[in-house]
């Protein structure tokens, strides 16, 4: 059979392409880890007995949530006596709620939260004690 050029080309096309089509990956289920783990050890010849398996292991991580709220002061202005406070992924406090300011774990100050959150970053006044950049602010 002798065809043009112009209808041979994209007979060639689709023969080539129909080709090249990917397959679906096949799936093949995984057998249970306890069924592995016996089927590689096998019985126990010598009369041994074997420890009871331990938890099964989980599948997702243990996230604990956070419910106080725990900020890093980022800002400091001693003359208007008021901090900015970054409180990250962690709940934001109420309006008016008083937070406790700590540097190295000793309380060092007090702080009253005023302002309205933009993010993650809250306003408040410093009530008593000091601030500093870096100290950690949280409820207690």
């Amino acid at each position: 059979m002798n065809l043009p050029a112009t209808t041979r080309t994209p007979w060639c096309l689709i023969l080539l392409l129909t080709g090249c089509v990917p397959t679906a990956p096949s799936y093949r289920p995984q057998p249970p880890i306890e069924a592995v783990t016996n089927a590689v050890a096998g019985p126990s010849q010598s009369g041994a007995t074997r420890p009871a398996p331990g938890p099964a292991p989980t599948r997702y991580p243990i996230v604990t949530v956070i419910e106080r709220s725990i900020g890093k002061v980022t800002g400091v202005n001693t003359q208007a006596m008021f901090v900015v406070v970054d409180f990250g992924f962690n709940p934001l406090p109420r309006p008016e709620q008083r937070l406790t300011v700590f540097r190295t774990n000793q309380a060092v100050g007090t702080v009253r939260m005023t302002g309205a959150p933009n993010g993650s970053f809250m306003a408040g006044d410093i009530m008593s004690g000091e601030a500093r950049t870096g100290d950690e602010v949280r409820d207690e």
